[in-house]
């Protein structure tokens, strides 16, 4: 796409902005339900405010975080996204697409928030055993990152996603949402349709999105839709984005079997829950070995699971004058003495606070 194509508040963001090459995920936000039945959810995490029915407001990614509710389509499957779940009348099964149009044509809707009034423990997640008694249940919602369970254990990456092609070329093709996050000039081809079904499956870590960019051209965060941005805020398709040479890949999950980092991810809270942080994991050796047996876990925690240990390298603490520093501040033994009492730079911070664990210290206490 040529800058001439885009419209000119779009061609002054491109010629302001310079920003070094990175990947991000998508951010997401809900519709939400002011006054809820008794038993019924608040709010529902999805794509976009198409999703919201009568009664409900859509609120983008930052009101809902504001509000403390939280969506996602990571290895959290709890606060995963909503997509629509399928009933096969020829398989009898239940498959899972990004919205109700891209069900196959003799399936049966079952709609876009399947069981979502079933409650669902902060335990279940990738490699637990699925099931569903009627009122509790585990891996029995389409979600995101998950599929509707059929076999035996609940897995990552298995929600299918279909693509953005342009008719003269279709090689060039990508992993995208629905037929709203392709550009003009390209067509859509659903997960289950023949054009994308021919060619690598398009899971959530393959699936591209836009970005949200502030008045200034700087980005603020990928977004599948427009009203994920916020109000002064223009959004950019995949194609928007990719010839705009941003050097941003925006999708909607991260891959889970890129290799890991070595330093906790300080965001990561275990089944969404507010406290259960990699250093609340690393508080107790018991936690440890209880929770570092899941793959996911120590992927986000891989220096308190004791898989390998090194310093987190952004800064993230504040010290007395205010200013935002890192473990390389931790250079001197006051420093230590002082900083490395409190426990999130203490898990952050492995290294520097002597605090890197081995798996053989995984003891019940």
């Amino acid at each position: 796409m040529k800058i001439e194509a885009i419209s000119p508040l779009l061609t002054t963001l491109i010629l302001h902005y310079a920003y070094h090459c990175r990947a991000e995920v998508a951010v997401y936000g809900a519709c939400f339900n002011p006054n809820p039945s008794e038993g019924e959810n608040a709010y529902h995490c999805h794509f976009d405010s198409t999703e919201c029915i009568e009664g409900e407001e859509w609120l983008n990614p930052m009101e809902t975080k504001a509000k403390g509710y939280k969506c996602t389509c990571d290895a959290d499957y709890n606060d995963n996204v909503y997509i629509a779940a399928c009933y096969s009348m020829v398989t009898h099964q239940v498959s899972c697409a990004p919205d109700n149009s891209q069900c196959e044509s003799s399936d049966m809707i079952l709609g876009t928030r399947l069981n979502s009034d079933n409650i669902v423990s902060d335990e279940c997640g990738p490699g637990d055993s699925p099931y569903d008694n009627g009122t509790v249940s585990c891996g029995k919602q389409c979600k995101c990152n998950f599929h509707y369970a059929q076999g035996a254990k609940v897995e990552l990456e298995t929600s299918l996603y279909g693509r953005c092609y342009k008719p003269n070329d279709k090689v060039n093709s990508y992993c995208a949402v629905k037929k709203a996050t392709c550009s003009p000039g390209e067509s859509y081809s659903g997960p289950y349709d023949k054009f994308a079904d021919s060619r690598p499956k398009c899971t959530c870590e393959k699936t591209k999105t836009g970005a949200c960019m502030k008045q200034n051209g700087d980005f603020s965060h990928c977004a599948i839709a427009a009203d994920s941005c916020a109000t002064d805020q223009t959004y950019l398709k995949v194609a928007e984005l990719k010839a705009a040479d941003y050097d941003i890949d925006c999708t909607l999950c991260e891959d889970s079997d890129a290799p890991s980092k070595c330093w906790n991810n300080r965001k990561f809270r275990m089944g969404g829950t507010k406290h259960q942080s990699c250093k609340w994991i690393g508080v107790k050796p018991s936690r440890r070995k209880n929770h570092c047996q899941r793959a996911y876990i120590k992927k986000q925690c891989p220096s308190t699971c004791g898989i390998c240990c090194a310093d987190d390298p952004d800064p993230f603490f504040k010290v007395l004058n205010g200013t935002k520093k890192g473990c390389n501040y931790l250079n001197k033994k006051k420093r230590i003495d002082t900083f490395c009492k409190k426990p999130l730079i203490k898990s952050s911070c492995p290294q520097k606070c002597n605090f890197c664990v081995e798996t053989s210290d995984d003891d019940d206490d």
